[in-house]
């Protein structure tokens, strides 16, 4: 169960990044929206959060399958 559970919180992590790189205008605070770079950095985040996310969810998977 407990190997699930890290798989599944793993996978939210680069979904939330995925999100972040796709809709950078609606991750971005509502006050910062307007600002060309906020939605740049926001975009460039979410792409960093979605491949570290997916590099932690196989390291996961494969240390589960090892056990």
């Amino acid at each position: 169960m407990y190997e699930i559970f890290e798989i599944a919180v793993v996978a939210m992590i680069a979904v939330l990044g995925l999100f972040m790189a796709l809709f950078p205008k609606l991750a971005t605070k509502k006050s910062e929206r307007e600002i060309e770079y906020a939605v740049k950095d926001t975009r460039k985040r979410g792409i960093i959060l979605t491949v570290v996310g997916i590099i932690c969810a196989i390291v996961v998977a494969v240390l589960n399958f090892m056990r």
